[in-house]
């Protein structure tokens, strides 16, 4: 018999609460949405500890577990934590009474957007999550979440988060060394977790915090390769490089290379936070080019080439007359190409973003070609077939040169 059918939907519950419908069901409980008949039928969430217990020492710590969930929210007042109402017993079973949350969970938001989330929408939900934990690990002592997942928050429709499900919750022990119970979702819980070696702490949320902004971002289920990851710029180029950088940073083994507090994991998830050392994982130092520098060098060296191949041909200009050697005449307009192309691939070195970085460039080299190549156009003079195939050429080039400069940007040149 299904659980609904067993409880009796349209039943009240301590003369309270009616039995409306069933909103969802894991392992070892299910969730009914609920009417509170004392409060004009004001809509409630009636948590149930399942009734599956394989013998009477399994059923006490179930009922053990479940008194401790109720008990740590009662303690906790938080604008992203759904409030407590009641908790009782009745015919045997144990009920959680609970604020109802109008919304869907951060995994249902996911598949709706055919796992294309905005970078800044996921940003926002992460941030909102740090403070929660904030408050969480700032209590005395510290609660620790421990399964920190798409499907454990919620968000409502002003986009607010909360956390539901605080089954394996447990206060952080200084004095201990290890769980009594490890407990987590595999690909979000962390290895602490899982080797039995030390206990879990806020660093273990952190990290859980890290897997599920990475599969919102990526939308790779971390279940499938359970703590291998790929930064999410790599995936997704739009994903801002300090958005990534953070998120890689909590996805750490080692729990002392995360975030040392979630307070500072938000501080990394602020939209105009600076790229500093906060956002980074350790790498090796890089001693590339500076790309303003390049950029530069390559504008001054086009325009350098341009001068030094024009200047001779400067007075026949105007007169009909091009140049008497094909190799300047070309010349001029490769120079033009090539020097619009570095210049602009490697100009725009103020943005990451490379499809934006790449419409840059194009408009960069289009601009410079246009300095030099139009001037080409124009100052060559009409009467000689040559001259129109060389016209030609230089209109051209500024395409190429446009394209060319995107295609380079395109692939990170000078990045």
């Amino acid at each position: 018999m299904a659980v609904g059918d067993s409880l009796g939907l349209g039943n009240v519950l301590a003369g309270r609460y009616r039995l409306v419908s069933l909103l969802g069901q894991g392992g070892a409980g299910a969730v009914y949405l609920a009417e509170d008949t004392q409060l004009f039928d004001r809509p409630v969430a009636v948590k149930e500890l399942i009734e599956q217990f394989s013998g009477d020492g399994e059923r006490e710590a179930a009922v053990a577990r479940f008194t401790q969930e109720a008990r740590m929210l009662v303690t906790l007042s938080h604008p992203n934590l759904p409030d407590v109402r009641s908790y009782f017993a009745e015919d045997g079973r144990h009920y959680l009474v609970m604020e109802y949350v109008e919304g869907t969970t951060l995994l249902d938001q996911l598949r709706r957007a055919n796992g294309v989330l905005l970078p800044a929408t996921v940003m926002e939900w992460g941030r909102q999550v740090c403070d929660v934990l904030t408050y969480l690990h700032s209590r005395t002592p510290p609660v620790v979440f421990r399964d920190l997942k798409p499907s454990n928050i919620m968000v409502d429709r002003y986009n607010r988060i909360k956390l539901i499900d605080f089954g394996t919750a447990r206060h952080f022990d200084m004095s201990k060394h290890t769980d009594t119970l490890k407990m987590g979702s595999i690909g979000y819980a962390a290895p602490e977790q899982y080797q039995g070696q030390g206990q879990t702490s806020p660093q273990t949320d952190i990290y859980a915090l890290g897997a599920t902004l990475h599969h919102m971002l990526t939308n790779e289920d971390p279940s499938a390769r359970p703590f291998v990851f790929t930064p999410p710029s790599m995936i997704r180029p739009e994903v801002p490089e300090s958005l990534s950088r953070a998120v890689m940073r909590a996805l750490n083994l080692d729990p002392a290379q995360r975030f040392p507090t979630a307070l500072e994991m938000r501080h990394a998830l602020e939209p105009d936070v600076a790229e500093n050392t906060t956002a980074y994982l350790p790498v090796a130092a890089s001693f590339g080019p500076n790309p303003w520098l390049v950029g530069l060098l390559g504008i001054v060296g086009a325009a350098l080439l341009e001068g030094v191949a024009l200047l001779p041909e400067l007075s026949r200009y105007g007169k009909g007359l091009a140049s008497g050697d094909w190799a300047v005449d070309y010349g001029v307009l490769v120079g033009a190409a090539i020097g619009a192309g570095l210049g602009g691939a490697l100009a725009p070195g103020w943005q990451p973003h490379r499809i934006r970085g790449s419409v840059a460039a194009l408009f960069g080299a289009a601009a410079l070609s246009a300095c030099t190549g139009l001037a080409v156009i124009v100052g060559i003079g009409h009467g000689d077939p040559r001259h129109f195939s060389l016209r030609l050429l230089a209109a051209l080039a500024l395409p190429a040169a446009a394209a060319g400069a995107a295609l380079m940007r395109g692939f990170g040149v000078g990045e």
